[in-house]
């Protein structure tokens, strides 16, 4: 497992696939979660699906803080805190996990104050999140707390393990 880390990147919204392929031709790793949403013509074109992104105006890049140079030449991106700012690939890896999972997925825009919580079965069994309740549903958080962003998923109260405080 490579130990380069992953950073925030803020970018123009609608501009996640560009930028991406921009940082892909630097040979920069980089990810933007998306969900397949039907698009407006689709009712005259069946199986015609877009991506979009789940946070919007934000990238996720695999570089090391000396190589920023390059990145931010780009147009319409800028960095996201500072040489210490990096996200653990564990949330990356849980966010991926969360995405190909098919299941409903909704973006959170603050995180609440919750209990933490594992996933202990299912397909997304070990995954780390914290509890919130929506419209009576209980749900699991998985944030990216350098962005104030979080992705969550409607579960079984009995796949959920608490952890210690």
């Amino acid at each position: 497992m490579t130990s380069i880390p992953w950073r925030a990147l803020q970018i123009w919204p609608n501009h996640e696939a560009t930028i991406t392929q921009h940082l892909h031709l630097l040979g920069v790793e980089s990810y933007y979660p998306a969900r397949q949403n039907q698009s407006r013509w689709a009712r005259h074109n069946p199986g015609r699906y877009k991506p979009v992104p789940l946070f919007p105006g934000y990238l996720f890049a695999r570089f090391e803080y000396s190589e920023r140079v390059s990145v931010l030449r780009l147009p319409w991106v800028k960095l996201v805190g500072d040489e210490t700012a990096v996200i653990p690939a564990v949330e990356i890896e849980s966010i991926r996990q969360l995405v190909n999972s098919k299941l409903g997925l909704f973006t959170h825009y603050s995180l609440e104050p919750g209990r933490k919580v594992r996933i202990a079965c299912g397909p997304l069994t070990g995954i780390e999140g914290v509890v919130v309740e929506h419209k009576g549903q209980e749900r699991i958080l998985v944030s990216v707390e350098l962005i104030s962003r979080a992705l969550s998923v409607e579960l079984d109260s009995a796949w959920l393990v608490p952890l210690a405080a």
